[in-house]
């Protein structure tokens, strides 16, 4: 939403927002309030149309005072679907991944001067913002399965980053999951263009269904892969490596966020920018000064001389991922996880995955599951058999009962040093913050 509000003031729109509590997921420069809480007075006759969030039930006071005073509503995916219609769609999916590569993305394409408009679901480090409107051409927009969302756009190029089991509360198999990214790459036209990994068999099957040109990213060497990633080398934080298309030496790419996944990701935004007219010339510099997004490997601040790091890692995959990226900046460093799973259905369809993927870390706080509407008895025994599971793989792991009783016991832990990993995509970001603020 604060992509959108943001969007939509370069466009010239007056606003104001409301959420239920306070966040800092909203702060921005721009003018426009955003009230904590949601109440009918938040709603003025003048309004001419009302966005609301995909969380946000049709009961909500604000939602019934915009239907009596006869204002339009408009879910968030509406909007941007109509914004769309406007713009060569651009549109980054995936089960995981696909805020970083929009970032990425959109930093090319603005970069190389292209007056694209953008919608990332974080915000860009080095803009401070979320979204903005431009004049040329495209809209980049993170198109999320959630609920099919993404099959309301219109894309003319797409990247499919990754197909996994998530969600479980709309797919309830992997196979329901492919079907909805099928769809999607359906959506492209004859004249479209989709990108998707080499690997595995699955991102394949799904493409075969889409009309559109498809090129293929890879980190490994197969002779039909069109974006070939060589040459990696990693110095703490900072990942370079070759690009190579279809053989060919495109350049050296440098990037500012670590992790082989990120290189991953880069491929897919230069195959991305390749297809919207971006030269070489300036897309990899545009990779390369790339910067990050918040909440993605973002380091925060520090605690007694432990280094505090908060990520919105919520899938094992991105959770392996965020603890490989920490052993690859700080080595041999004690790394403990503050870790709120999200959603009892997601923890317990990936439960065996959850309890490996923790694996290189050296101490674990598992804060209660970040959950809505389910039932508190099975979200603290699926938090107990989580913490069982993971002591089992021989990782030192502990269940909080609050956020409150994980910060007290990961503050009493730490020790100079130590590397502080805060993740998930609930609360549990105060917990960085707060220790990172508090004063020794």
């Amino acid at each position: 939403m604060k992509a959108l509000a943001e969007l939509l003031h370069d466009r010239g729109w007056s606003m104001s927002g409301s959420d239920a509590t306070e966040s800092q997921a909203f702060e921005t420069a721009l003018p426009f309030g955003v009230h904590v809480g949601h109440a009918a007075a938040h709603v003025l006759g003048q309004t001419s149309v009302l966005v609301y969030s995909p969380a946000v039930p049709f009961n909500n006071p604000e939602r019934q005072q915009a239907r009596e005073l006869g204002i339009r509503e408009i879910s968030y995916v509406e909007m941007l679907a109509e914004l769309m219609r406007d713009k060569i769609g651009v549109c980054v999916a995936g089960t995981h991944g696909k805020t970083t590569t929009t970032a990425m993305v959109s930093t090319i394409m603005r970069e190389a001067g292209t007056e694209a408009s953008a919608i990332v679901g974080g915000e860009l480090v080095q803009y401070h913002r979320s979204g903005w409107w431009g004049h040329g051409q495209h809209l980049i927009a993170e198109s999320c399965e959630y609920r099919r969302h993404f099959l309301e756009f219109t894309p003319q190029l797409a990247a499919i980053l990754n197909i996994e089991p998530d969600h479980f509360d709309c797919f309830a198999t992997v196979g329901d999951a492919s079907e909805a990214f099928g769809a999607f790459a359906a959506l492209l036209p004859p004249g479209g263009f989709l990108v998707i990994p080499h690997d595995p068999e699955l991102a394949r099957e799904t493409a075969r269904q889409s009309a559109a040109r498809i090129e293929t990213f890879s980190l490994l060497d197969h002779p039909r892969v069109d974006w070939h990633a060589t040459n990696i080398l990693t110095i703490g934080r900072h990942t370079s490596f070759d690009v190579r298309y279809r053989g060919t030496l495109l350049g050296r790419a440098e990037l500012q966020v670590p992790g082989r996944h990120n290189v991953s990701n880069g491929l897919a935004a230069l195959a991305l920018a390749h297809a919207a007219g971006v030269p070489t010339e300036a897309a990899l510099p545009g990779l390369s000064s790339f910067r990050g997004v918040r909440r993605r490997f973002e380091v925060i601040g520090e605690r007694l001389g432990a280094t505090i790091i908060d990520d919105y890692a919520h899938h094992p995959t991105a959770v392996a991922a965020t603890i490989q990226s920490a052993r690859q900046c700080f080595g041999t460093r004690r790394l403990i996880c503050a870790y709120q799973p999200h959603q009892i259905s997601r923890t317990v369809g990936l439960m065996p995955e959850f309890a490996a993927c923790f694996s290189g870390a050296d101490e674990v706080f598992f804060a209660p599951i970040y959950s809505a509407r389910e039932s508190a008895e099975l979200a603290e025994s699926t938090l107990r058999e989580l913490t069982f599971r993971v002591n089992s793989y021989g990782v030192t792991a502990q269940q909080m009962t609050s956020l409150d009783h994980l910060l007290a016991c990961v503050d009493d832990v730490l020790r100079p040093d130590d590397v502080l990993l805060v993740m998930g995509a609930g609360d549990i970001n105060r917990i960085g913050y707060d220790l990172a603020r508090t004063v020794s």
